[in-house]
């Protein structure tokens, strides 16, 4: 990991979805700020969709925040790009560049024509019954300004870094809408505890799935006041039971 790449990814103002690929990159960067990861591994590494981040690498490269370079093996079979992180460069606004492929591991016609030729068309395969139909869930909301929102609204402001990532996971999952309808009805529920400190953490929130949680019943907050009673209470007994000790202690001392 390189410090310096990392720290520069973070205080740039990018779209979200091509500032978590870039932070992704730098932490995996060498002394040189370059990194050579598959457009798989950085998909499962942010919880997105290879489409997505096919988009956030040409959008990258279109602002001057990394080049690539095509790799091959010694076969001649393309493999992962290695993408060089232009640290401490300013960027210049984002070019319109065509997405590049997925690199796959098939040999291109510059490097192995023949085989090239042999190969067939490589092509989704259609096949039947329900349980071989994979859908995409595209986001509802841009995500780029949907975290805003959700962050804005959720009743405790704790581990945005955290909170990010597990947004975006979540938001493949099941959009952003759903979320964002979620937190809107968490943050009013009249059971949530008064106490900041007994609400949890965003990314807890969203990591344990708890969009799709009940609501507590309208009691005007008194089952969070509950809570903070018992553990008040709790705090006056270690109290008093400490300092009754202290009095029997000094009471044997005479």
């Amino acid at each position: 990991m390189s410090n310096r790449a990392l720290h520069w990814a973070w205080e740039l103002e990018l779209p979200m979805s091509q500032k978590f690929v870039l932070i992704a990159l730098a932490d995996m960067a060498d002394e040189a700020h370059s990194c050579y990861p598959g457009q798989k591994m950085l998909a499962k590494m942010v919880g997105g969709s290879v489409d997505t981040i096919q988009r956030a690498l040409t959008g990258l490269e279109g602002r001057g925040a990394i080049s690539r370079k095509r790799r091959f093996r010694e076969d001649g079979y393309r493999t992962s790009d290695r993408y060089v992180l232009s640290v401490g460069e300013v960027l210049k606004p984002e070019k319109k560049l065509k997405p590049q492929n997925p690199t796959l591991d098939i040999p291109t016609q510059d490097s192995a024509p023949t085989l090239g030729r042999n190969l067939p068309h490589l092509r989704p395969q259609k096949q039947g019954g329900k349980n071989h139909q994979l859908t995409t869930r595209e986001p509802s909301v841009n995500p780029d300004t949907a975290f805003d929102e959700f962050w804005k609204v959720y009743p405790r402001k704790a581990g945005k870094a955290a909170a990010l990532k597990s947004f975006l996971k979540a938001a493949a999952a099941v959009g952003t809408e759903v979320l964002l309808e979620a937190v809107k009805r968490y943050a009013s529920d009249p059971g949530l505890p008064r106490e900041k400190r007994f609400i949890p953490h965003p990314a807890t929130w969203l990591n344990q799935g708890r969009w799709d949680d009940e609501p507590e019943a309208g009691n005007g907050g008194q089952l969070g006041e509950s809570v903070v009673l018992v553990h008040k209470l709790r705090e006056e007994e270690s109290r008093e039971a400490f300092t009754g000790s202290r009095a029997i202690d000094a009471g044997a001392g005479f």
